[in-house]
């Protein structure tokens, strides 16, 4: 190839430039010759600013040029004396670039989101650094890092990361190839959403375990420096801020429980896990009511809840009701009938539980308490007594079953001509002899029912206080007689004085009888104090009598 072009010269047609050189290419050394001349010396200016004056003599002159490029080069012929120019002559040196040397490829690190775009440029020099016009370039990268086309138009791939030279560029040039390599880095994008770690659980009553959060950008590229919180349902389970978690002691199926927040500057996600608390094995049984309170031949209900340790009740659990006593019958779903027979019974209903790996057993008392006051119950009923003599009533209250009712409040009554009665029942009989029917009465009260009862009293006289004779007082002659009127229940006379009674006649072998009534008069005068009557073995009394002179 020749590197040289050669111009017209611009003086006398008789002087002459020439040219040689080995290709076009820099560094290029070029000889130059001129023609014959008789000039003294030459005087070089190779276009390059860069100058030479040499002797005819020294015939041809050599330069070399390291820069591409279009060079004028001039050659003067002058002599020494005069200095005047001579003729001249002048060609073109074109110098194109060198080998290939080296290439530079920009950027030669790339930083990008995911789908990001970019575009490489590559430029190729010789060895002074002379840049080769359009060289021959191939492009390739890996698919994991994105694509390219051999313009160097890229396309970053989805997934974040450090890719080491995954871009090679190859240029060539009059056979020669020189590689270069580019690192990509594709860095993740914004925040787009959070996975929480497990994503669901399935654990025990007070279970632990540890929750982790992954923070991603739409991509699925993991983020770091993301600030996140935990927050969960108290009522289900706790968690701290290094997502420590602890069960709850409540079993069963708990939504969105867990929650983890995430936030990178104004974004904020979050993210949420359902848990599932499993029951725990059978260890308790519960039994309610554990005492229970009802009336004679009333009703109540029995529930009975076989538990885990927590307190959750047990699926697989089966539930037996028995009557442990005679305190009443129940039925397999708990309905309890009490007997009608008051009074506490210890352990009178029994349920036993089981399941597939144990059983456990619970009681409960049963307090079979009376029903409403249906009658009253004096006692004595009916008693005898002597006017003003006291005696004790007692009055209970009771239900339809007979079961006493001690809180009943009982009251009492008596007519003051029967008698009077005090709070406590005792009651001190009038002065009146008779029978009277319902003569005391008690009264029992509760719950707003009232219901009475009574008793009859038979008041007999008591002991004789005085007599009454008719005709008035006792005043006789010796041997008189006097028909006299006798208390009620004084029916014979018993002992008489026998100064102040006169024995004669038919009264010496047989008492006075109150339906005669005659009293006679002794023999001897004088004041007689007492003549004593009596009725039975209970009832005395004396009667004064003065026997006149």
């Amino acid at each position: 190839m020749s590197a040289v072009g050669l111009m017209a010269c611009s003086g006398s047609p008789s002087f002459k430039l020439t040219a040689s050189g080995s290709g076009d290419q820099i560094p290029l050394t070029v000889t130059f010759t001129p023609s014959e001349t008789d000039v003294d010396e030459l005087r070089w200016d190779f276009g390059d600013d860069e100058t030479l004056t040499s002797s005819v003599e020294d015939g041809s002159v050599s330069h070399t040029y390291s820069t591409i490029g279009s060079y004028i080069v001039t050659v003067v012929a002058q002599n020494r004396d005069n200095g005047e120019p001579g003729d001249s002559a002048s060609l073109n040196v074109i110098a194109t670039a060198g080998m290939l040397n080296h290439i530079s490829l920009s950027p030669d690190s790339l930083t990008v989101l995911p789908e990001g775009k970019a575009t490489f440029s590559i430029s190729a020099f010789d060895q002074f650094g002379n840049e080769l016009a359009d060289p021959e370039t191939t492009y390739a990268v890996s698919s994991s890092a994105g694509t390219i086309d051999q313009q160097g138009r890229s396309t970053a791939s989805q997934n974040a990361g450090a890719y080491p030279n995954p871009l090679t560029v190859t240029v060539s040039s009059y056979g020669l190839d020189i590689n270069t390599e580019a690192t990509i880095v594709i860095r993740p994008g914004s925040l787009s959403q959070i996975i929480l770690e497990p994503q669901s659980v399935s654990t025990s009553p007070s279970g632990q375990l540890s929750f982790s959060v992954l923070a991603i950008d739409e991509f699925g590229n993991p983020l770091t420096n993301i600030v996140t919180t935990f927050k969960a349902d108290i009522s289900a389970c706790q968690i701290d801020a290094f997502g420590r978690f602890t069960a709850g002691a409540g079993a069963g199926a708990y939504v969105n429980v867990v929650v983890a927040e995430a936030t990178d500057g104004s974004i904020l996600t979050n993210a949420a896990v359902h848990v599932r608390i499993d029951l725990g094995p059978l260890k308790q049984l519960l039994l309610l009511p554990e005492t229970a309170m009802v009336q004679a031949d009333g009703e109540v209900t029995f529930t009975a809840s076989a538990l885990d340790g927590w307190g959750d009740a047990v699926d697989d659990g089966i539930i037996v009701f028995d009557r442990a006593s005679d305190a009443g019958r129940i039925d397999p779903k708990g309905h309890f009938v009490a007997a009608v027979l008051a009074g506490v019974v210890r352990g009178a209903v029994k349920v036993v539980a089981s399941s597939s790996d144990a059983s456990i057993a619970a009681a409960s008392d049963v307090n079979v308490t009376h029903g409403a006051i249906d009658h009253v119950l004096i006692e004595p009923s009916a008693t005898e007594l002597r006017a003003t003599e006291t005696i004790s009533f007692t009055a209970r209250a009771s239900d339809a079953f007979d079961n006493r009712i001690e809180s009943a409040r009982i009251t009492w009554e008596a007519s003051e001509s029967k008698g009077t009665i005090g709070l406590e029942g005792i009651l001190t009989a009038g002065g009146r002899a008779g029978f009277y029917a319902d003569a005391v009465i008690a009264a029992a009260e509760l719950g707003g029912i009232s219901l009475e009862s009574s008793a009859s009293i038979r008041v007999t006289p008591g002991p004789l206080s005085h007599a009454t004779p008719a005709p008035g007082l006792i005043q006789l002659t010796p041997g008189s007689i006097i028909q006299l009127e006798f208390p009620q229940g004084f029916e014979t006379v018993t002992e008489i004085q026998s100064k102040a009674l006169s024995l004669s006649g038919p009264w010496r072998t047989k008492p006075l009888e109150k339906s005669s009534g005659l009293f006679a008069a002794g023999q001897s005068p004088g004041d007689y104090p007492t003549a004593l009557f009596k009725k039975g073995s209970t009832r005395t009394t004396s009667v004064s009598v003065t026997n006149l002179p």
